[in-house]
């Protein structure tokens, strides 16, 4: 379902909302389809003149008795029922932040440096994809968080949130988790959690980061990539984009078609604790005039690696 169809997709949704009453679950209907309409903008904006809807969003905010808890459960059910009647599911795994600099940022967590005046909170996502269509079928976790100014005063490590997401998806999809292929940046390139997705047989693919020991080899895992026999090759529409460099200076990337030659391996991760065998994708755009900064993606899976396809 489009989102642009805002009152369906807050009406299917929310409406089953369990807020203690269902006047409240109308109003929750009601502001995620003012918001949902107005993307980016503010509540009041997203209320267009509407008085009447504005008082009932701020006091549906402030009501004691309604948590962003209780309002995110209901979507994550309403994607749990979606996901259960699709062949295969892309999980898109990623964390960004929320910015502000208004009076309250103060009051709110590091981003970049402790003495930024922007603050803000650090979230978490995972967004379920029919693997065959693209078509996004919703929000299936979010978690959210304030980091402090100094890494010792953090409750816990911030890489425990891979695993966590992992394990509410589980609880969420049940079964439907089988069908599942979490799908992660380098930032998840985690022994742990490697080691808890192939603990629960989950399926991924993550973005490498780190040139590990490997066993049966005296090479670290990119070198060993690199000796392996090229498989094939493929091409992709690389987007035109407009880019920053190392030292913030504005640049553009033009568009082009890129043509990667792809190697692979199935190799065994050195770790204390064992990891099973993991198949590795080694990705490549050869360099040229025109191109001086070629692609380069090594990917870690579960998925078969014998055929490009």
């Amino acid at each position: 379902m489009s989102v642009f169809n805002a009152e369906e997709w807050a009406k299917s949704h929310f409406q089953h909302a369990k807020l203690g009453d269902i006047r409240r679950a109308d109003r929750l209907v009601s502001t995620a389809a003012n918001m949902a309409g107005s993307s980016g903008k503010s509540i009041a904006l997203s209320c267009r003149g509407n008085e009447a809807e504005l008082e009932g969003a701020y006091r549906l905010i402030c009501n004691d008795n309604v948590s962003p808890d209780m309002i995110r459960v209901a979507g994550f059910q309403h994607t749990a029922k979606e996901a259960a009647s699709v062949a295969e599911i892309l999980a898109l795994e990623d964390t960004t932040s929320l910015s502000y600099k208004h009076q309250v940022a103060a009051d709110l967590g590091k981003l970049g440096q402790k003495t930024d005046r922007s603050r803000g909170w650090w979230v978490h996502s995972v967004m379920l994809l029919d693997s065959h269509t693209t078509r996004t079928i919703g929000l299936i976790h979010q978690d959210w968080w304030c980091r402090p100014n100094h890494p010792e005063d953090a409750d816990e490590k911030e890489s425990g949130k891979w695993p966590d997401a992992s394990h509410f998806c589980r609880e969420r999809l049940g079964e439907t988790m089988s069908r599942v292929i979490s799908v992660c940046d380098r930032e998840a390139d985690i022994l742990s959690y490697i080691q808890d997705k192939q603990k629960h047989n989950e399926r991924f693919v993550i973005r490498a980061k780190h040139s590990r020991i490997i066993e049966n080899s005296d090479e670290k895992l990119f070198e060993y990539l690199e000796a392996q026999p090229i498989l094939g090759a493929y091409s992709i529409d690389i987007a035109q984009k407009g880019m920053k460099t190392n030292k913030g200076k504005a640049t553009n990337r033009a568009a082009r078609k890129a043509k990667l030659t792809v190697k692979v391996a199935s190799v065994t991760l050195n770790a204390k604790e064992g990891v099973k065998s993991v198949n590795v994708i080694y990705a490549q755009e050869k360099a040229s005039a025109t191109v001086t900064e070629p692609l380069r993606w090594i990917l870690l899976t579960t998925e078969p690696i014998e055929t490009l396809k």
